[in-house]
């Protein structure tokens, strides 16, 4: 049974004038006679009594009006979902991400994408290390990964999303808590809390450079996975940690952020993906996601080299 067929039966159902609804239809009136015809044949029965000022309905006719219009229905809309997968607007988009800040700018990306693209699925997956985010990207199984910059992989292309500066965490009832800011040489004889090591790890690298520069080895007595675990471990006591603005806005009440005055370093989380492995799909939410972060400028020049 041919859509058109039905389509045209529809429109005649409604005229019930075959020059009317040849008109409607912009086909002459012996070729919608024809498809009348072959429509009666291929369902073997009679849908219209035709009699001297137009047509009628019979029976049949009546009772195939509304499964008609649903099977048009569904024909249209698998065309429209069709159309809308080969634009890009619909399909999924899988998101990974470590850390607090990571977690922190995912509802406002989700809500972005939802609102301009209501058709794409966004799943997140979290994972322990940005390291490991950006690995996950590499090996296809991420279509997005949210990272801190720079980005040593060949084959990545990102997008700043947030801008970040340098800062010193410290126990609330500490010293230091008192002072407007802080330098890195006041930290000398501290013990430190830093992220655990591992290859990438900008955070880390980042504590031990600087402090290096300001002339002395950091004192780390313990490391911890994530920058939660590092704000319950600073507000108990154990130590201080080095973090990035930003993080204030999560973190308990046991702990005080201090700006480093002697930091110059300007620190970018972004969105990173293969840049050979973009479906419609993910190009769609990367042009969305590109307006909504235009304001994030990235200089060249202020990129952190751990």
């Amino acid at each position: 049974m041919e859509i058109r067929l039905l389509r045209s039966f529809l429109v005649l159902a409604q005229e019930l004038h075959f020059g009317r609804a040849a008109e409607r239809l912009h086909i002459a009136q012996p070729p919608l006679t024809k498809q009348i015809h072959q429509l009666e044949r291929d369902l073997g029965v009679q849908l219209f009594e035709r009699h001297s000022r137009g047509v009628r309905l019979t029976h049949a006719g009546q009772a195939f009006i509304d499964p008609a219009k649903k099977v048009l229905e569904a024909a249209d809309q698998a065309s429209a979902a069709a159309q809308r997968a080969s634009d890009g607007e619909t399909g999924t988009v899988t998101i990974g991400f470590s850390g607090a800040l990571g977690g922190a700018i995912l509802p406002r990306i989700i809500r972005t994408v939802h609102q301009r693209h209501p058709n794409i699925e966004i799943r997140i997956r979290r994972q322990s290390y940005s390291s490991t985010v950006l690995d996950r990207v590499v090996d296809g199984d991420l279509d997005l990964g949210i990272v801190i910059l720079p980005v040593q992989r060949a084959g990545i292309s990102t997008l700043p999303i947030l801008e970040h500066t340098l800062m010193a965490v410290v126990p609330k009832d500490h010293p230091l808590a008192s002072e407007d800011d802080v330098s890195f040489e006041s930290l000398r004889d501290e013990d430190f809390v830093a992220p655990e090591a591992y290859q990438g790890s900008v955070m880390r690298d980042l504590l031990v450079s600087r402090c290096v520069e300001a002339g002395f080895n950091p004192r780390i007595i313990q490391e911890a996975e994530d920058t939660y675990t590092i704000l319950a471990l600073v507000g108990g006591g154990v130590g201080i940690s080095v973090s990035l603005s930003g993080v204030q806005n999560l973190h308990p009440d046991s702990v005080v952020f201090k700006s480093l005055r002697d930091s110059k370093d300007t620190i970018h989380t972004a969105l990173g993906w293969r840049t050979d492995k973009v479906s419609r799909t993910l190009g769609r939410v990367m042009e969305t996601l590109k307006t909504e972060f235009a304001s994030v400028q990235l200089a060249e020049s202020n990129v952190v080299e751990p």
